[in-house]
């Protein structure tokens, strides 16, 4: 579960409420406390529920083909890296895409060129963070899954998917 910064009243979200929830202020007595309301989150908690089964079976199967995972879900101001791994001194930046077979599109096609964008300058933040020296290559592995039983019906790693799209 991703932490979340505290706002600057101190509020952070129960540890048992979704991160998706959002307060509202309301008045007990003298002490103002913040309650959790959920809207519409049931959607966002599935929705992220099944991108977490994708990402899963995206590392397993990435560890069963000799990769070394170095990180999962590596957050930086640019944006999240799903997973990065390591084989053959060749940093992997994976970004894992998981659709239901009915969807009209490919789940490659939702890695836009504002997404590459985006995954580059998280990749060399994280290089700068974790000091890595390897090269870079950028895949995208992608997840079908069955809609009612999320039982996974195909995949496809897509190795060197993309090259660089910022300027350094």
């Amino acid at each position: 579960m991703r932490k979340k910064a505290a706002a600057k009243d101190g509020w952070v979200p129960r540890p048992d409420g979704p991160a998706e929830s959002f307060g509202k202020r309301r008045n007990e007595g003298t002490a103002s406390v913040r309650i959790q309301k959920k809207a519409g989150t049931d959607m966002a908690t599935e929705k992220r529920r099944r991108g977490d089964l994708g990402e899963e079976f995206a590392a397993a199967w990435l560890e069963r083909q000799g990769y070394q995972i170095l990180a999962r879900n590596f957050l930086t101001k640019m944006g999240e890296l799903d997973i990065v791994a390591k084989k053959d001194d060749i940093v992997s930046v994976v970004e894992v895409k998981s659709r239901a077979e009915d969807c009209l599109y490919a789940p490659r096609e939702a890695v836009t060129a504002t997404k590459r964008k985006r995954i580059c300058k998280a990749a060399v933040l994280y290089t700068m963070e974790t000091g890595e020296k390897a090269k870079i290559r950028f895949d995208v592995f992608e997840v079908i899954y069955e809609k009612t039983t999320l039982q996974i019906k195909s995949y496809t790693f897509i190795p060197n998917a993309f090259e660089m799209e910022v300027r350094l």
